[in-house]
């Protein structure tokens, strides 16, 4: 699903691609419900509790060259065994990575930013990288693929979320001016 979401977002339109044309609007509410997508599943049940994360991590590390299989057993080590502490973490910093891309540009810049690191974090950890060298990869994994969702939402025109002060609206029937 994710390949075929930022295929969309790059996509050209019909009529060509005139220069400076921004990527679509709509890659924003991509993103946010790609990341808010993302805490409910961490939620869910076998993968709600920092014992599920620890035995992931030490999963990993199974299948994983030396270096990156050192790295997996060392977090998997420093998680602890008990409650749901950095599952709870995970799961607002995934959230607010979902909805402050629907804030400002500042905001929305951060959140792409933040969302692009944990991208990462998860892909060396938890994806191991795609595991090109298994033998057996498909794919390098969504981590790639949420970097360029990130660009381009970067890229995109910001969301209207108000109409500006010179926008035309429809009120009672009657066409007036917004001056707020």
């Amino acid at each position: 699903p994710m390949s075929a979401v930022v295929a969309f977002v790059a996509w050209p339109p019909r009529d060509g691609n005139p220069p400076g044309q921004r990527p679509a609007r709509w890659a924003a509410a991509a993103w946010a419900t790609t990341w808010l997508g993302g805490a409910i599943l961490q939620v869910l049940p076998g993968s709600d509790t920092n014992a599920s994360l620890s035995m992931t991590l030490s999963m990993n590390a199974s299948d994983a060259p030396g270096w990156l299989a050192s790295l997996d057993n060392h977090l998997a080590a420093w998680v602890p065994w008990y409650g749901v502490s950095l599952i709870l973490d995970l799961v607002l910093l995934q959230a607010a990575i979902g909805l402050a891309v629907l804030a400002g540009r500042r905001t929305r810049r951060a959140a792409v930013l933040g969302g692009i690191a944990l991208s990462l974090a998860f892909w060396v950890t938890g994806q191991g990288l795609g595991e090109f060298w298994s033998g057996t990869s498909t794919d390098p994994e969504t981590a790639p693929l949420l970097i360029l969702l990130g660009a381009a939402v970067l890229g995109a025109a910001p969301i209207r979320l108000r109409p500006s002060a010179s926008s035309r609206i429809a009120w009672g029937g009657a066409v007036v001016r917004d001056h707020n």
